[in-house]
């Protein structure tokens, strides 16, 4: 009898054991515990490692860390109460959300990482949700109009009564009038990043802001009873809704009774597409709402990976006609805050540097001005100058480039198998 005893003990420890998942939180930033309507501003963010506690931390401000391109909190235990909506400010390197939890993560309330929904008439950018992109603005009865920003940036209506497009992620941005944005990512959310801008309009509207990206990581669980949404803004009349952001869910039991939405943002003109959501738990009761309802269920395995691995492939602009360009840009669109200030029109000459990356591979370059178009240069006129697969060095010719406010961005393809 004592030995039967002794057997069914150590059953139950086991059992307990492995209900714990092994979550990097170092539990500094306290528990979350949201009783009310709040915003959390993320630019108060102090710059580090992610797991790092620095030197006179105020609990609750958060890490931002440019080689992560991450604002990562480390919670003790994280509750939202019913009828209240956590919100963020984001920061000005609009990078996302990362919660890593000690204990339980229970969100009776809402958890809103919107990108920003665009009225008629109104000028400038719809700004994405944290991790997410700008909407191309509205332009005049003469054009102006603007491209979406971000990988899926939506096209912008080539004339007046046009639709513009809607941006892209998991699915591709819509319309009837101009192309969509393009789908990027993979159903893994590694690395985190979240959806693109819509294209805006003649006249009338500027394209909604790309739903933001938020990685919950819990030792516990993650109970979703209330809604957890990375929608993308959508926009009135014509213009491009921003698409759906992405959502990744890591935890022992994961439980929805609630909403889990990551889709494209309403509108009349161009759709935006579906962003993406990831669950990995060892036990899933998801009965609630999930859209889009192709998210990616998995188990979690012994070590869930956070973080892309150090040969994930990855490109990164190194400079413009020479000038460096900073290892943490922001792509901000006021003066002053560009990054790299170019005097006079004329050709830019770009160097990029890709690691990981076979040099039979393929760099995408598009360079979206605001109230512009969003061009991407033939891939033919975008050269390996030197280097191996482990690290390489191209370059890239915008010709005949106007005055104005840009951005550009990189896209590493890989060849096909």
């Amino acid at each position: 009898m004592k030995r039967i005893l002794l057997v069914v003990a150590m059953l139950s420890l086991a059992g307990t054991a492995s209900a714990v998942m092994d979550v990097p939180s170092g539990g500094w930033d306290q528990a979350l515990n949201i009783t009310a309507n709040t915003t959390i501003d993320l630019s108060q963010a102090i710059t580090g490692t992610w797991d790092t506690q620095p030197a006179g931390y105020v609990a609750g401000k958060g890490i931002y860390d440019p080689e992560k391109w991450a604002i990562v909190f480390h919670y003790t235990s994280v509750t939202v109460a019913s009828g209240v909506t956590l919100k963020f400010t984001n920061h000005p390197a609009n990078p996302p959300v990362v919660w890593l939890v000690e204990g339980a993560v229970l969100i009776n309330g809402v958890v809103n990482l919107n990108g920003q929904y665009m009225n008629d008439g109104v000028n400038g950018e719809a700004i994405g949700g944290p991790g997410g992109f700008k909407g191309g603005r509205r332009g005049t009865a003469d054009g102006g109009n603007g491209g979406g920003f971000g990988p899926g940036g939506g096209t912008r209506a080539a004339a007046n009564g046009q639709n513009a497009g809607g941006g892209g992620y998991g699915t591709a941005g819509g319309s009837t009038s101009v192309p969509g944005g393009a789908t990027y990512g993979n159903v893994a959310i590694l690395p985190l990043i979240g959806g693109s801008g819509g294209g805006g309009t003649y006249v009338r509207n500027g394209g909604g802001g790309g739903g933001g990206a938020i990685l919950v990581a819990a030792q516990l669980s993650i109970g979703v009873v209330g809604q957890l949404t990375a929608i993308g803004g959508g926009c009135q009349t014509s213009g491009g809704s921003g698409s759906g952001g992405a959502i990744r869910l890591i935890a022992p039991e994961v439980h929805c009774s609630g909403s889990i939405l990551a889709t494209g943002g309403p509108t009349t003109g161009g759709v935006g597409g579906k962003g993406r959501i990831r669950i990995e738990a060892n036990l899933q009761d998801l009965n609630g709402y999930l859209d889009p309802a192709t998210a990616s269920v998995v188990d979690p395995g012994d070590t869930p990976l956070f973080w892309p691995e150090s040969s994930t492939p990855m490109v990164r602009v190194v400079s413009l006609n020479g000038i460096p360009v900073p290892s943490d840009p922001r792509g901000s669109l006021v003066y002053p805050h560009h990054d790299t200030f170019l005097s006079g029109a004329g050709d830019v000459t770009t160097v990029l540097e890709a690691a990981n990356f076979p040099i039979d591979g393929t760099l995408e370059v598009y360079i979206v001005k605001q109230g512009g178009a969003r061009t991407q240069l033939p891939t033919s006129s975008v050269t390996l100058i030197g280097g191996s697969s482990a690290l390489s060095t191209w370059q890239a010719v915008f010709p005949a480039v106007n005055n104005g406010m840009y951005a550009i961005q990189a896209r590493a393809v890989l060849p096909n198998p």
